[in-house]
């Protein structure tokens, strides 16, 4: 199945889309979508910033551009992580590909509107649902387990953020007293 259509059947039957993704589950797969789509979001990006300040030099906007595309891809990785570690204190055995699967095509409208301002609320709120929805069918799991992974995986995923965030502000503060 196409990316395109793909990213269609997902905004148009979000219930009916994780029975055909789950055949597909591979890694490949879904990290070969989750590319495209942080591609294209970049692109996004980077031709807005282009279009409002035409002085802008190439130099900045690949490096501006492979910035944006690496945080979206770590950005991925790390809710799969906590969506795999909520997974298995909550005692459910979903495999990683599954969680990644779920993850990627979940964030897929967050990731292509989160340049947008207030659109990127909406997207976010979708994510959470279709994250919801993808747990609840491919796993086969209770509305409430699949809740909590979610509420779990997003404390989680705080945590690891803000631990990384503190790593950062004290590494800083380390070279800069050198």
């Amino acid at each position: 199945m196409w990316i395109l259509e793909r990213f269609i059947l997902l905004l148009a039957k979000p219930k009916a889309c994780w029975a055909i993704f789950n055949k597909d589950s591979s890694l490949r797969s879904s990290a070969s979508f989750l590319l495209a789509t942080s591609i294209l979001s970049v692109v996004f990006v980077l031709s807005s910033y282009y279009i409002a300040d035409t002085s802008i030099r190439t130099g900045v906007l690949f490096l501006t551009g492979t910035m944006l595309l690496s945080i979206l891809i770590i950005v991925v990785f790390l809710f799969a992580f906590s969506l795999l570690s909520s997974s298995r204190i909550l005692g459910n055995t979903i495999k990683f590909n599954t969680i990644f699967m779920i993850v990627v095509y979940a964030y897929t409208p967050f990731i292509l509107v989160l340049w947008i301002p207030f659109a990127n609320i909406i997207a976010f709120l979708y994510t959470f649902a279709l994250g919801y929805i993808g747990i609840r069918k491919v796993s086969n799991t209770s509305s409430k387990t699949a809740l909590s992974m979610m509420f779990l995986a997003g404390a989680i995923y705080t945590g690891i953020i803000m631990a990384l965030s503190l790593l950062a502000s004290v590494t800083l503060k380390f070279l800069l007293f050198l």
